[in-house]
């Protein structure tokens, strides 16, 4: 299986399998982090994001703030098929998979900074 970043760098840790993400593409990799737990008999752990090259333009202080002040809520559940070697994996359909109580927060709109 050809990994879709080489930027991913995963760690284990005690029967738990963290994703230290380097790329913006946060939901794909918490599947994908989903998925290399269930194939490594791993509990899920903590997911963390590393940005880089992160800064606020002027003109989106006020959304920055609104940001700031919004209250987290509980994280969605992921229902995944089972499986337990490469091969099943790879066999498994989009739609075998179905997240749960997806509550998304409304977008913060801030202009074009140039």
């Amino acid at each position: 299986m050809t990994l879709p970043c080489e930027r991913y760098n995963a760690v284990t840790r005690t029967e738990e399998f963290l994703k230290d993400l380097l790329d913006p593409k946060k939901a794909s990799y918490s599947l994908l982090t989903h998925m290399f737990a269930q194939l490594l008999g791993l509990k899920v752990g903590d997911f963390i994001w590393t940005g880089g090259d992160c800064h606020i333009y002027k003109n989106h202080f006020e959304q920055v703030k609104q940001q700031i002040i919004r209250e987290p809520r509980k994280g969605p559940t992921l229902l995944m098929p089972k499986f337990t070697d490469l091969e099943e994996l790879k066999n498994t359909t989009p739609g075998q998979y179905e997240l749960l109580n997806y509550d998304p927060m409304l977008s913060i709109k801030a202009p074009m900074a140039v």
